[in-house]
């Protein structure tokens, strides 16, 4: 048994034909076309169903992994004590070794004394008794 060839065809053809009528042969070939794109819909919304439910379930997965990443990492934040500074041995401590000295600072700058003008030069009121 092979293919179907095109007097197999043409004979299913003209069998249809017979059986259907030439007036009713467009609707049923209209009717087919409606139910071949209907299918083709369903499946494809299947597929997408699919593929979001793995999108859904690889994403559910990084967020538990992330959650419990950071619920190890406030544990281990929240259990620890806090570290003592050890200032018997230079009288400072070790955070602030690396810190300039007081006299290699700059001093601040002093706030300038002048209100700010608004353009126009101020009046001096002198008065001379």
């Amino acid at each position: 048994m092979g293919s179907i060839g095109m007097p197999e065809l043409i004979v299913i053809f003209v069998v249809i034909l017979m059986l259907f009528g030439s007036k009713k042969l467009p609707e049923l070939a209209r009717g087919l076309g409606q139910g071949m794109r209907e299918f083709k819909r369903a499946t494809n919304e299947f597929k997408n169903e699919l593929e979001m439910q793995n999108v859904r379930s690889e994403f559910d997965e990084q967020i538990k992994g992330n959650v419990d990443e950071i619920k190890s990492e406030l544990d281990g934040v929240i259990n620890t004590e806090p570290r003592k500074v050890n200032t018997k041995s230079s009288g400072v401590p070790k955070k602030a070794k690396n810190v300039k000295s007081e006299s290699s600072k700059t001093p601040p700058k002093k706030a300038s004394t002048k209100a700010k003008s608004s353009g126009k030069p101020k009046k001096e009121n002198n008065k001379e008794n």
